[in-house]
């Protein structure tokens, strides 16, 4: 396996590369600010975004030894609202394991530190793949001249995935996209670890605006409570039966009988479920490319030389790979 990369675009923008995104959400934070004082819900918040990531970061010392084999980190991507989005670039499927379950632990162990406080607040998560350079991009902002201060954002029909499944999660429900899904249970069955910290749920099927053309897409959930029903589901006869082999067959299935999801690809994983580069995205991926250094070559001057012969104009991807219709990580 190749050696694990925390580089930013500049090393190389065509280089195929499958992040792992994730965020943490307040719950009750409305309630909270309008019951307390500016000085006490401000302070709250600061506390929240300076501190949990160093919950996070801190949590991976702390993960089972066999999920311990990755050398990059979650690590913020932006802060917006009341919620802090992370990022990490996957170089391993089985990488996935540690980065939720550190994500999930970090959730509960901040929970604890407000509950001692009597701070009314908890966190929920969501968290999913996003694959690049094709239909998802990635962008540095900033001067130019001044490469210190530019940071990298994320657009793309996968990050808007990410966003639509978040409205499903709370502090219970940990919500993954499908590919995320899959690729979790694949990791926890290649490394041998406890599926208790996997609890992967369906919840069943919603349409979401702007994917897979308005079909019902899989909710799935991670179980905050590692399958440990509550007294009240208990008392209500509500199981929710954990058929990891089922499931992975069930996310397969529907990954590759939907016409604009695939299955997620990183490049190098020595798995050839996960490191088989598909043919037909190369191709676009080099013809994106090509259409880049065309551009970028006349920009240069006010002609092209002869022997090259009229500028081709650039043409979209054909329709079957519409960016509006393109999620999961589909690169």
């Amino acid at each position: 396996m190749p050696p694990e990369s925390d580089a930013t675009p500049l090393d190389d923008p065509w280089r195929w590369k499958l992040r792992l995104f994730a965020s943490a959400d307040l719950v009750g934070s409305t309630a909270f600010k309008a019951a307390h004082g500016d000085s006490r819900w401000a302070a709250t918040f600061k506390e929240f975004f300076s501190d949990f990531p160093q919950f996070v970061e801190a949590d991976y010392a702390e993960l089972p030894p066999r999920l311990r084999g990755s050398a990059v980190r979650l690590k913020p991507w932006k802060f917006s609202g009341d919620e802090i989005l992370f990022w990490v670039e996957l170089r391993s499927f089985r990488h996935a394991a540690a980065h939720v379950l550190a994500l999930k632990h970090a959730i509960r162990k901040f929970a604890d530190v407000w509950a001692a406080k009597e701070i009314p607040l908890r966190l929920k998560a969501t968290a999913w793949l996003a694959g690049f350079p094709v239909t998802n991009t990635e962008i540095l902002i900033g001067e130019p001249s001044d490469a210190q201060r530019k940071t990298l954002d994320f657009i793309g029909p996968s990050i808007d995935l990410g966003f639509r499944i978040a409205k499903f999660c709370d502090a219970r429900r940990f919500v993954v996209s499908a590919d995320l899904a899959l690729m979790l249970l694949d990791a926890v069955d290649a490394l041998e670890v406890e599926r208790h910290h996997f609890h992967i749920h369906l919840q069943g099927r919603e349409p979401l605006k702007g994917v897979i053309g308005n079909e019902p897409y899989p909710i799935l959930w991670l179980d905050m409570r590692d399958g440990l029903p509550l007294l009240e589901e208990r008392l209500l006869g509500i199981h929710r039966d954990f058929r990891s082999d089922d499931l992975k067959d069930y996310l397969r299935q529907f990954l590759d009988d939907t016409p604009k999801l695939r299955r997620p690809f990183i490049a190098g994983d020595a798995d050839h479920r996960y490191g088989t580069e598909d043919r037909e995205l190369a191709e676009l991926r080099e013809e994106m490319r090509a259409e880049e250094t065309n551009r970028h070559y006349l920009s240069q001057g006010d002609s092209e030389p002869a022997s090259e012969g009229a500028p081709r104009e650039p043409s979209p991807p054909p329709d079957k790979l519409r960016p509006d219709d393109l999620t999961l990580g589909y690169f």
